[in-house]
């Protein structure tokens, strides 16, 4: 049995429960993620490396992706995510001591663990996607990116308070984000529990000695990936998430570096990480009935835009970080719900598991290389540089599909005469 043959309540028990772990989830991550560089350059005096623990934390996700992704064909789908929180819970509380302690190896271990867990929290888009038919697949998976939303208003408006929380209890203020994402992720392991039902995987169960997708021979990886529309559903994602990793990550501080306090950086953050996510039924709605391709240039389009209008802003320049910032989270939300649902419809279903874990382990990887480059990047060019390289790189997808059009075409025209 794979997930479409659930009853109508059972995928709607499960879409509750996806839906409210991710909220919760998200609410944790955003606080911890957006003051991880003023951790890094608090501890080591510098702004230079302040990219380290955001290229950790993906590098985390990059890895955790595949392991999860082989839980998930092991025991199923809500094993998997489950395992993902569990995993984020513990490791994010190590965080909190080193940031504590001043250790930043450790603090920069415990956020390569955390990252690890926190893939569950993007794998559920698929869990999502899974539970329906390709006509409704991209409205599902835009409704558990829709979650989000709670967190990305939720979570920078517990900045401050969970930093004066940590002040009362006698800790660092920069220790309260992370006992905050690591309340919020034990929520959602227990939301999991309670609410999901036992979600199949679509490649059903495999013996202990099976191949995961991390270590699955070249040939049989270049095979996953071998549909032109897979290629470009990469593509879109994995430049999508570099610019805008690259650009959001060194925000923060181009802001403190103007004198402005947290309040302004948790603004400028929730205006982000509103456009990531508030969005997201519209784009799922456009993907379903405009197409894949049309909404992933439309993102591709809105992030070059948003890299045009940061170059020149000022740390204190509010209004037009904040418009930037939307038009970032917007533009990646575009190409991330389209590109996934693009990729979910463009193999097989008995691969399908497969090429999920190692499109996100790829798209994670870019991540992890976005936030090592952009601290040097800042030091070398200064945020005009940083962003307009972020513009330049956006241009890289539109020049692939315009490469792999004819044969997307005839792949789609194939797979509709199948139909």
């Amino acid at each position: 049995m794979t997930s479409t043959n659930l009853s109508l309540t059972q995928r709607r028990r499960a879409m509750t429960g996806l839906f409210s772990a991710v909220a919760l989830a998200a609410t944790g991550y955003i606080p911890a993620v957006s003051v991880a560089p003023l951790v890094a350059e608090d501890l080591m005096g510098s702004a230079h490396w302040s990219g380290l623990p955001g290229a950790v934390t993906v590098l985390g996700m990059a890895l955790g992706a595949g392991l999860l992704t082989r839980a998930m064909e092991w025991r199923g789908r809500r094993f998997g995510l489950m395992l993902g929180f569990a995993v984020a819970t513990l490791a994010i509380l190590a965080g909190a001591t080193a940031v504590e302690t001043g250790a930043f190896g450790l603090f920069l271990a415990t956020l390569f663990v955390f990252g690890g867990g926190y893939g569950s929290r993007h794998l559920a888009r698929y869990a999502a996607g899974d539970l329906y038919s390709s006509r409704h697949r991209g409205t599902a998976i835009s409704v558990i990116v829709w979650a989000g939303t709670i967190g990305s208003v939720g979570g920078p408006l517990l900045l401050e308070p969970s930093q004066g929380l940590a002040l009362r209890l006698g800790l660092r203020g920069l220790v309260g984000p992370y006992l905050l994402a690591a309340v919020a992720s034990a929520l959602a392991f227990t939301l999991l529990r309670l609410l999901v039902p036992s979600l199949p995987s679509t490649v059903g169960p495999v013996s202990a000695d099976s191949p995961s997708t991390a270590s699955l021979p070249l040939p049989q990886k270049r095979q996953l990936l071998r549909p032109a529309r897979v290629r470009f559903a990469l593509v879109a994602m994995m430049f999508g998430q570099f610019v805008m990793v690259l650009i959001m990550s060194m925000t923060p501080i181009h802001i403190r570096h103007a004198g402005e306090s947290l309040s302004v950086v948790g603004l400028v953050f929730s205006a982000h990480t509103l456009g990531m996510f508030a969005l997201s039924p519209l784009t799922g709605w456009l993907s379903d009935r405009w197409g894949r391709v049309p909404v992933i240039l439309t993102g591709e389009t809105m992030v070059l835009a948003s890299a045009l209008l940061a170059a020149p802003a000022a740390g204190d320049d509010r209004v037009r970080l904040v418009i930037s910032l939307f038009l970032l989270g917007l533009g990646w939300n575009f190409g991330f719900v389209a590109g996934s649902a693009l990729l979910s419809e463009s193999v097989s279903e008995d691969q399908r598991l497969r090429i999920q874990g190692l499109a996100d382990t790829i798209v994670w990887t870019s991540a992890a290389a976005a936030s090592l480059l952009a601290g040097v990047l800042l030091a070398v060019t200064g945020y005009r540089g940083l962003s307009l390289i972020g513009g330049v790189a956006i241009l890289i997808p539109p020049m692939v599909y315009a490469r792999l059009r004819v044969a997307m075409q005839g792949e789609r025209s194939a797979s509709l005469s199948e139909a």
